[in-house]
């Protein structure tokens, strides 16, 4: 269709009389046709760009926290079937992760001190530094133990909001149990942020197609 849409806009823009009418017809006709599937297209892709955008600024918030995305997506999860709320356990994962990062460089730090009293090692076992939610993991089984009043104390003098201590007091076993029914849900990769990225692109490169056209019909 796309080839006949052209041929007969040559014709229009040629000024030629003959076929003039005939070829405006036709394309009217193919617009008409363009302009549903514009509406359908772009109506489904507005959903996807919107997506898109929330996917593409989970990613860089979790490649800030030098972490997985999926993981990232999941704790988030856990937090919302608990009832917390999500956007303070995004603050408290980036205290964290600046306090690790701050360990990383200093050696010491009353945040590595806090944990080391509570049996935490920061370390995973190929000697690297954990993740922020392999610390929230430990963190479950240390704090499943306690009160509420002294896991607030604890978890607030290490950051942590009080939604996901809560979460944490939970335990290590229940979040786990948790953990594993969010792998049931649908969560993006990093392979599906770029391709929503890619299609969000090239529907704006569409649009401005769409745009170019619109322009020179209205100069007819």
């Amino acid at each position: 269709m796309a080839k006949s849409v052209i041929e007969e806009l040559v014709v229009v823009f040629s000024g030629n009389s003959k076929g003039l009418e005939k070829s405006c017809n036709k394309v009217l006709s193919s617009l008409g046709k363009i302009n549903t599937a514009y509406k359908v297209i772009g109506s489904a892709v507005s959903l996807v760009a919107a997506k898109a955008f929330e996917a593409s600024r989970l990613d860089r918030f979790s490649k800030g926290l030098q972490d997985n995305i999926e993981n990232i997506q999941r704790w988030r999860y856990m937090i919302s079937q608990t009832n917390g709320d999500t956007d303070s356990f995004n603050s408290t994962v980036k205290k964290l992760s600046d306090q690790m990062m701050s360990a990383k460089f200093t050696g010491r730090s009353p945040f590595l001190q806090g944990l080391a009293q509570l049996g935490i090692n920061v370390r995973n076992s190929r000697g690297g530094f954990k993740t922020v939610t392999e610390l929230l993991s430990d963190l479950s089984g240390v704090m499943g133990r306690m009160s509420q009043g002294q896991a607030m104390a604890i978890g607030k003098r290490l950051g942590l909001d009080e939604s996901t201590i809560e979460l944490l007091r939970r335990g290590r076993k229940e979040l786990d149990a948790l953990y594993s029914k969010s792998k049931n849900q649908v969560f993006l990769n990093k392979n599906e942020v770029t391709a929503l990225t890619k299609l969000k692109i090239a529907w704006s490169n569409v649009l401005k197609a769409f745009d170019s056209v619109g322009n020179l019909l209205i100069k007819l």
